[in-house]
């Protein structure tokens, strides 16, 4: 039993040196900004209106009058959140403010009702709002105050002394709402339930001379998810990157090729910037700038012909911002904003108006405005910096969105909208966010993953329902996952393998809601699997799980989500005993020697080579085909001893994943993964 006698050692080394999983990541932000407003109505006062407070030492709410004319003031201020790194999900945000210190007089402290013990004042409960207007801490003024938005505004209570600290305030969905629309968000502003006087809320600004009482924003995000086919990367707030499930082809990059059913450390570097999952290989962006790859090649995906279990440079390049590791492709962005890509070209997926292989990455067109990208199953998305959304690639089951069934070789632009947010690319079809909070999907439809009730494709993006709330999407090979701004999960289409977790293995043809996970921060489908992250400190998995896909330690398929805590104490100690029952009737063994290499090419049209190496002439062996979408297995025989290889005739099988294993004297000994494609 080869490989799960290695898999038991690798587990319990893993166990007994584990460092828990911090999934959530705090910093504490100092303004980057701030601004007193005030207007005074009292003749000869008008110019105050027009006057600059940004360097004011009061951060203040009045309202009173001034011989008899109305005096009100507001505040507004500001933190720098370009720092929280792209993708990254608010679990908590908490603001804090200091009452102001020393008090020399009524002009410089809390004052209302229950102060002042006078029904002659009023309450000086006061709204924090989301600012939307872009403002200059150094001109602005009452009468050029920017614009808010009363949309998840903060309420600070009535004081009940004159020295009241407002601490830790809860400002988590008004951070988040920044975050996700960040053209439109630019700090807080502070100002008075109830502009009646008399009354006033008055707190140290950012200009204060002790710097101990400045204004404070503390975050704690989330770390963040890739996933893709069979294994999972996660990137912790810390900058550590941890990886687990299938590792055939050192997908994982922890320097083995032995499969992980809890999540292990890649290297020991602290310092990843981003991640992304590919079918069998991955890439990722350090904090300098460089762009690192891992995993299989064959298609020129990882920069050369070699194989890497570890992450390794592509070039010598420290300005890659982005990358996104595709089927065999990848697209990446530099910090200039032009758009880069190099492997498997075959569809045209690299966007350079050829179809040739590319080993290293090439410039797509000489635009410098791309934003966002999606390297996605022979296909590619991407949105620029105007909000427009272009895709290239395959397009058999009009997954590009043209309206069309053709190939295209170079971007093309889809619908005539400026205000794509997220993509997200499935098997054959594709999910889109809008800033407005409304969900597009197009392309096949066979299991209902486009979620409007039917199974009929759609070559042109179609509104899921007519909803505006949703958050985050994530498109799985033939099923769809997504957050709504509530934070409730939502899964739709192939369910075969339980992984909507909505408890069932029914397809979906409509978004249902996953009851058991009450807060989602957000949700990456694989090919047959989910991965959450919640709110909680916790991760989830449901579905597939024959790799250890699912992180929890066994190979159980579940068709609900069990969510972990961080503390691995909870993972099951015999977990590496746990059988894993997929392929039934093909048992593993301990044939030292005997192993499977690799199919070339991969994905292929149905022939395909599987190269492989027998220690010994055997009493029979065999290279065993695996169709886990219908169960069928088919054996071609093989013979002799030491390296060779043997070429495989599946035209006749549909387009989907395979597992191939090697058979020896009737036990399995090792298997790896194909795909064929039409």
């Amino acid at each position: 039993m080869k490989n799960k006698i290695i898999l038991s050692i690798a587990l319990f080394m893993f166990c007994v040196s584990w460092h828990p999983l911090i999934f959530s990541q705090s910093i504490t932000l100092s303004p980057s900004k701030d601004a007193y407003l005030l207007l005074s109505l009292r003749p000869g006062s008008e110019y105050m209106a027009n006057s600059n407070y940004g360097s004011y030492t009061l951060f203040s709410a009045d309202e009173w009058t001034a011989g008899g004319y109305r005096t009100n003031v507001r505040s507004i201020i500001d933190f720098d959140l370009t720092g929280i790194p792209s993708g990254a999900h608010i679990a908590e945000a908490r603001l804090s403010f200091y009452a102001m210190q020393p008090q020399p007089n009524d002009n410089y402290r809390h004052m209302n009702y229950i102060t002042m013990q006078n029904t002659g004042y009023k309450s000086n409960a006061c709204y924090l709002e989301r600012i939307t207007e872009n403002w200059d801490e150094k001109t602005v003024t009452y009468n050029t105050q920017p614009a808010s938005i009363t949309t998840n505004r903060v309420i600070l209570p009535i004081s009940q002394t004159f020295t009241e600290d407002y601490l830790n305030v809860d400002v988590t969905s008004l951070v988040r709402d920044m975050l996700a629309n960040p053209a439109s968000s630019f700090g807080f502003m502070l100002r008075l339930v109830s502009e009646s006087r008399y009354t006033r809320m008055a707190l140290c600004s950012g200009d204060h001379l002790d710097s101990t009482r400045h204004p404070r924003l503390t975050l704690r995000y989330l770390d963040r998810l890739s996933t893709s086919n069979d294994y999972n990367l996660l990137l912790k707030g810390d900058g550590t990157l941890w990886a687990w499930g299938d590792n055939s082809y050192g997908q994982l990059g922890d320097g083995t090729i032995i499969g992980k059913n809890l999540p292990v450390q890649v290297g020991d570097q602290s310092d990843w910037k981003q991640v992304s999952a590919g079918y069998t290989h991955a890439a990722g962006i350090k904090n300098d700038g460089t762009l690192w790859v891992w995993g299989t090649q064959g298609m020129g995906e990882l920069g050369d012909p070699t194989q890497r279990i570890v992450p390794e440079l592509v070039d010598s390049s420290t300005n890659w911002a982005k990358v996104s590791a595709g089927f065999a492709h990848n697209l990446a962005i530099k910090t200039d904003g032009s758009l880069w890509a190099w492997g498997n070209n075959k569809y045209g997926e690299l966007g350079d108006g050829t179809m040739f292989n590319k080993l290293q990455p090439v410039k797509i067109g000489y635009a410098k405005d791309w934003k966002e990208i999606e390297a996605g199953f022979l296909y590619s998305l991407a949105i620029k910096t105007d909000g427009t959304l272009w895709t290239w690639g395959d397009n058999r089951y009009g997954q590009l969105g043209d309206g069309t069934t053709s190939r295209r070789v170079a971007p093309v632009k889809i619908t005539g909208d400026n205000n794509w947010k997220q993509t997200s690319s499935g098997g054959y079809h594709t999910m889109a966010l809008k800033t407005d909070g409304t969900l597009w999907v197009w392309g096949n439809n066979t299991y209902g993953q486009l979620g409007d009730g039917t199974t009929t494709p759609s070559y042109v993006p179609v509104e899921v329902g007519s909803d505006n709330s949703w958050q985050s999407i994530d498109a799985g090979y033939e099923f769809s996952m997504a957050t709504a701004v509530d934070n409730t999960l939502w899964g739709w289409g192939s369910n075969t393998y339980g992984q909507l977790g909505d408890g069932t293995n029914s397809d979906q043809y409509s978004p249902v809601k996953i009851s058991n996970i009450p807060e989602c921060a957000m949700a990456a489908a694989g090919w047959s699997h989910t991965i959450i992250l919640d709110y909680n400190n916790k991760y989830c998995g449901s579905g597939l799980n024959i790799y250890g896909q699912l992180g929890d330690g066994t190979y159980n398929i579940k068709n609900t989500f069990d969510c972990f805590p961080a503390d691995p104490v909870l993972k099951s100690s015999n977990a590496a005993n746990s059988s894993n029952t997929f392929g039934e009737g093909l048992q593993t063994d301990d044939q030292e020697s005997s192993y499977l290499l690799y199919n070339s090419p991969n994905p292929s049209d149905g022939i395909t080579t599987v190269f492989y190496h027998l220690a010994e002439e055997p009493e029979n062996a065999s290279i065993a085909v695996y169709n886990m979408f219908d169960g069928q297995t088919r054996e071609f025989r093989i013979v002799g001893s030491g390296s060779s290889s043997i070429q495989l005739y599946l035209q006749d099988m549909p387009a989907g994943i395979y597992s191939y294993f090697l058979i020896v004297n009737d036990k399995k000994v090792d298997e790896k993964k194909m795909v064929i494609v039409r």
